[in-house]
């Protein structure tokens, strides 16, 4: 009996290794959190009466004095390399093909100041932000999955849809655009109401590399992303490369 009852739980003991060594490498689907750096510069600048003339010609201003801005500056500090953070859920049922759906955003803080030599009362000094927010459709297929026998992590490429909002940033297009024909040392230009987010359709592609082992139900990733923005008005970038790692809850 002894006997019996070691060779039953022997074999027990088998089929559940066996079970777990066929546990896919991949859930049936799962979300996470992701955290990194959109690699977007846009340079400091000090802003004069010729650059603001110029904007006018680009945003197709007539009827302009622009006599009027010639007390009048701008400048701005860097925008470098804002830190981002989202969230993604992800279904793998699906043969030859992953579907996500993802949210993130980015923000940096950044010094303004506008000055008139003829009315200091409408002198305007603020740290404004610029920001983005990008929510993705996207769809992937691994490419390369290793080991060969109980694949654990995969290599995989991916695009789709995004809708992005993106803060336009202070500079003399969109300062120029803000007062039109009005003469520029009468009011404040009110900075920070000027920033304000826009959304725009876009496109993406990203590449990635994913670990999950089996039976555990934590996947990581470490992802690139290429997002066109649709926008490029006000300085705001056209094209933002993101960097990120994540981890996913998989079920």
């Amino acid at each position: 009996m002894n006997y019996q009852r070691n060779a039953w739980g022997w074999a027990l003991a088998a089929a559940c290794a066996v079970s777990f060594l066929n546990t896919p490498a991949y859930a049936i689907a799962g979300f996470g959190i992701h955290a990194g750096k959109d690699f977007v510069s846009i340079s400091e600048g000090s802003f004069d009466r010729a650059k603001f003339e110029a904007a006018g010609t680009r945003l197709g201003l007539t009827g302009v004095n622009w006599a009027n801005w010639n007390s009048v500056t701008l400048t701005r500090k860097e925008i470098a390399s804002p830190w981002l953070v989202g969230v993604h859920a992800y279904v793998d049922a699906i043969p030859y093909i992953d579907l996500e759906v993802s949210v993130d955003g980015a923000i940096s803080q950044y010094r303004v100041d506008y000055r008139s030599t003829l009315n200091p009362a409408v002198n305007e000094s603020k740290d404004v932000y610029f920001g983005r927010v990008g929510a993705y459709a996207t769809v992937r297929r691994d490419i390369v999955k290793f080991p060969p026998v109980v694949p654990i992590a995969a290599l995989y490429f991916g695009g789709g849809l995004s809708y992005n909002f993106i803060a336009p940033v202070a500079g003399p297009d969109l300062i120029v655009n803000a007062y039109g024909t009005d003469n520029p040392t009468t009011r404040q230009p009110d900075i920070a109401k000027l920033v304000e987010r826009e959304g725009t359709f876009g496109w993406h592609g990203l590449v990635g590399f994913r670990i999950k082992p089996p039976v555990v139900p934590i996947a990581l990733r470490l992802e690139g992303k290429y997002t066109s923005t649709g926008i490029s008005t006000y300085e705001r970038p056209e094209s933002i490369f993101s960097a990120y790692l994540g981890t996913s809850f998989a079920f």
